[in-house]
C-alpha cells in the first residue's frame, strides 16, 4: 500500500494559469529538485502551505496529516490536502479532504470516544470557524469529511490550535485551545472552550502573553500569526516538576511567510487561563525560535497518543523568491517557482521535548526516529582527520549525515565542513560549517536598540540609529567583524536580542527587514554579548553562498548561523538531512535546528565530502545513508 515510489498529481490548474500567462509554458516538476522525503512529495503540483489537522488515531494505529494546499490561481481556493501513515515517515495520498473554498488555518482535537473534530476558519463563509468530522468511521484513511452547516460562535478570530482536554473543576471533561483575536491587544491571543462533545460554548478572551517582538509586526493583525499552545515533556532524568506549557506565535514578516517564536511557561487552566512565563516577562529566553535557517512558518504540533510525545513539523516556503512582493501566486516574485509548478514544503516531523541549558529552560527538536524507515540500505562510513578533505564514493541527493567528534579542550579553531550537493569541480556546493565559538567570540553583532549604549545601529531612535535595511546591510558589509545584522521597528532591549539570538536570523530579502551576514570574522572590543567560554559553544551554519552556480534571481544565497551549547560531557554531534532542494540540519540532538533551502542547477551535484581545518580537533567520524521516497 505505501510504494516507494509514486507520481501524484494535486491538480495542474494553478501551475498551468501560471505558467502559460508568463510565457514559459508548463515545466515538468521532476528531481532534481522536488523532495522526495518531504511532504507533499515527488510530483506534487501547485502550492503546499501550512500543515494543520495532524493526529493519530489509536483504533486504526494511523497518522493523518492535513495541509492548506491550491491547484488554481487565488488565496480564495486554498482547500486541505490529506495523507495518511504508519509511522510519519512513509506516506498515502488520499487527495483533498476539506473542499470549501479558503479552509485556511485550523487544527484537530481527539475526543475521548475516538471522535475527531477539525477546527478551522473558511474565509469563503463569511471568515467564520467551522467543525468538520469524518463521514465514516470504518474507512481506515478517512478520506470523505463532514462540514457542520453552522459555523461556530467564535467571532473575529484567525487561526486556531487543537483542543486539549480539562480535568477537573468546573469544566471537567471539556476542550481548550487558542486562536488568534483580532480584538485582543498585541501579542495576545484568545481561549475557546468546547464542551465534551466538541460544541463552542464561549470564547474567552484572555492576554496570555505579550511578544516582545510582535511590535513591529508588518500586516495590520494584533494577534500573533498562527498561534499554537502545548504541553511540553522533559528529556529523562530532568528535575523539573511542574508540567511545561509552550505558546508559540509566527512573526509574519513578509507578505508571505516569516518565523515562529515560543515562550514557556506554567499554565494554570483554572485560574482565569494563567500563564506565566518562566523567568518574568523580561527574562532573557522569554522569545525564543523554532528555526534558526530559511523562513519556516506556521508549526503546528499534536500530541501522539502510541508514543506520548510532542510532534510537530512546519511550513517552509521556498527559498529563491522574493516574499516581500504583496501577489498570489508570485508570478513577478518567484519565476523559478512558478516554472517548477510547485511551491512549498514542510519540514520533517521532529519531536518537541524541554532541557535546562545553564538554569534556563529550552525547547529541542529532535528528527522523529521514525525516519530511520526511509533508509535503503546503501550507506558509507569514514574518518577524517585534522587537515585532510576526503569525499564519499556514495552519490545522490537524498540522504543524512551523521557527523561526531569529541570537543576540544582549551584553545582551538577548529572548522569541519560537510559540502553536500556539490559538484566535483567546485563550481557549486552547500556547505554545512560547524566552528569553534573563538571564531566569533563575543558574538560580533551589529546590536538593534542596544539598552547599554542607549542608540540603536539598525532601526529607529538614538544619535547613531541609520535609516533602513539598506544602511544596516552597507554597515555590516564596512564593519570589520560584522557576521550578521538585524534591521527591527520598535524598541527592545539588547538582552532580549542576545538571549534569544535573534540576530543571528536572516530572511530571503533585505525587502523583509531582516539581516545578512557581512564577508569576515573578527573580534570587535566593545561588543556586548559574548561567548563566556568558547569551549562550551560551537558555531553552526549554512553557507549558501555557492548552492547555485545558475545567475537567476539573485535569493536564498545568503547564510544562516546560530551558536550551538556543548554541555560537559557531550562530543559535537550533527545529523544533516538532505533532500534534493532541502538541507535540514539537528545539533546536539536537537538544541538547534536550521533548514535551509537550496538550488543545484547541475546534473553533476550530487557529491559529498568532508574537511576538517584549523586546530585541536581529532578524527572526524561521518555516516552518510540514502535515503529514499516517503511516498
Amino acid at each position: 500500500m505505501y510504494a516507494t515510489t509514486k507520481n501524484l498529481s494535486l491538480g495542474v490548474g494553478w501551475a498551468y494559469v501560471v505558467l502559460v500567462s508568463v510565457g514559459l509554458g508548463v515545466v515538468a516538476s521532476a528531481p532534481p529538485l522536488q523532495p522526495i522525503y518531504h511532504t507533499p512529495g515527488p510530483g506534487a503540483t501547485g502550492f503546499a502551505g501550512d500543515p494543520n489537522g495532524m493526529f493519530y488515531y489509536p483504533p486504526t494505529d494511523t497518522y493523518h496529516f492535513f495541509w492548506q494546499c491550491s491547484d488554481v490561481a487565488g488565496d480564495g481556493d486554498i482547500q486541505w490536502c490529506h495523507a495518511t501513515s504508519p509511522d510519519m515517515a512513509k506516506w498515502e495520498h488520499h487527495g483533498k479532504a476539506l473542499t470549501d473554498k479558503g479552509t485556511f488555518s485550523g487544527a484537530a482535537t481527539l475526543l475521548e470516544n475516538d471522535e475527531v473534530v477539525m477546527l478551522n476558519i473558511v474565509t469563503s463563509l463569511d471568515w467564520r470557524m467551522y467543525t468538520s468530522r469524518p463521514d465514516d468511521y470504518s474507512d481506515v484513511d478517512m478520506v470523505k469529511w463532514d462540514r457542520t452547516e453552522n459555523p461556530t460562535d467564535l467571532v473575529g478570530f484567525t487561526d486556531v490550535s487543537g483542543g486539549t482536554k480539562i480535568n477537573g473543576g468546573d469544566l471537567d471533561g471539556s476542550y481548550f485551545g487558542v486562536c488568534g483575536s483580532t480584538t485582543s491587544g498585541l501579542g495576545s491571543a484568545t481561549v475557546w472552550v468546547a464542551d465534551k462533545h466538541f460544541d463552542i460554548v464561549n470564547g474567552t478572551e484572555t492576554r496570555l502573553i505579550e511578544f516582545p517582538w510582535n511590535r513591529h509586526q508588518k500586516n495590520d493583525s494584533p494577534q500573533p500569526r498562527d498561534p499554537n499552545f502545548f504541553k511540553v515533556n522533559f528529556e529523562e532524568g530532568s528535575e523539573w516538576t511542574d508540567e511545561l506549557w509552550a505558546f508559540e506565535g509566527a512573526q509574519k514578516m513578509c507578505y508571505y511567510g516569516g518565523h515562529d517564536f515560543y515562550s514557556l511557561g506554567t499554565f494554570d487552566v483554572h485560574n482565569d487561563y494563567d500563564f506565566k512565563v518562566l523567568g518574568g516577562e523580561d527574562n532573557n529566553f522569554g522569545t525564543m525560535v523554532y528555526d534558526y535557517g530559511d523562513t519556516t512558518f506556521a508549526a503546528q504540533t499534536f500530541q501522539d497518543g502510541k508514543t506520548g510525545e510532542t510532534i510537530m513539523s512546519t511550513w517552509s516556503l521556498e527559498g529563491d523568491c522574493d516574499w516581500s512582493v504583496e501577489e498570489f501566486p508570485p508570478v513577478e516574485s518567484c519565476p523559478a517557482t512558478m516554472a517548477r509548478g510547485w511551491l512549498g514544503i514542510h519540514t520533517l516531523p521532529r519531536v518537541v521535548r524541554a532541557e535546562v541549558v545553564d538554569g534556563t529552560v529550552m525547547l529541542k527538536f529532535k528528527p522523529l526516529p521514525a525516519l530511520d524507515n526511509l533508509k535503503t540500505g546503501k550507506s558509507e562510513e569514514m574518518s577524517v582527520e585534522q587537515g585532510e578533505q576526503k569525499m564519499f564514493e556514495l552519490r545522490g541527493r537524498s540522504y543524512d549525515l551523521n557527523i561526531n567528534f569529541e570537543m576540544p579542550v582549551g584553545d582551538s579553531d577548529f572548522v569541519v565542513d560537510a559540502n553536500v550537493l556539490a559538484d566535483d569541480e567546485g563550481r557549486e556546493g552547500t556547505v554545512v560549517r560547524i566552528r569553534s565559538a573563538k571564531v566569533v567570540e563575543n558574538c560580533e553583532l551589529i546590536y538593534i536598540n542596544d539598552a547599554a549604549r542607549n542608540a540603536t545601529l539598525c532601526g529607529v531612535g538614538g544619535e547613531d540609529a541609520l535609516g533602513g535595511v539598506d544602511e544596516c546591510s552597507k554597515s555590516c558589509e564596512d564593519l570589520e567583524g560584522c557576521f550578521a545584522w538585524n534591521f527591527i521597528e520598535g524598541e527592545i532591549g539588547c538582552q532580549q536580542f542576545c538571549g534569544s539570538i535573534l540576530p543571528l536570523m536572516s530572511s530571503n530579502n533585505v525587502g523583509c527587514d531582516w539581516g545578512n551576514r557581512g564577508p569576515d570574522y573578527g573580534n570587535p572590543a566593545d561588543s556586548v554579548c559574548g561567548f563566556q567560554d568558547a569551549t562550551k559553544w560551537i558555531v553552526v551554519s549554512i553557507e549558501r553562498e555557492n548552492s547555485s552556480a545558475a545567475e537567476e534571481g539573485g535569493f536564498g544565497k545568503h547564510s544562516f548561523i546560530a551558536p550551538v551549547r556543548v554541555l560537559e560531557g557531550e562530543s559535537v554531534d550533527l545529523r544533516i538531512f538532505v533532500d534534493q532542494s532541502v538541507v535540514e540540519v539537528f545539533a546536539q540532538g536537537g538544541r538547534v535546528a536550521m533548514t535551509g533551502r537550496v538550488y543545484p542547477s547541475l546534473e553533476q551535484s550530487d557529491g559529498v565530502s568532508v574537511g576538517v581545518g584549523g586546530g585541536g580537533v581529532g578524527a572526524v567520524k561521518v555516516q552518510m545513508n540514502e535515503f529514499g521516497s516517503a511516498f
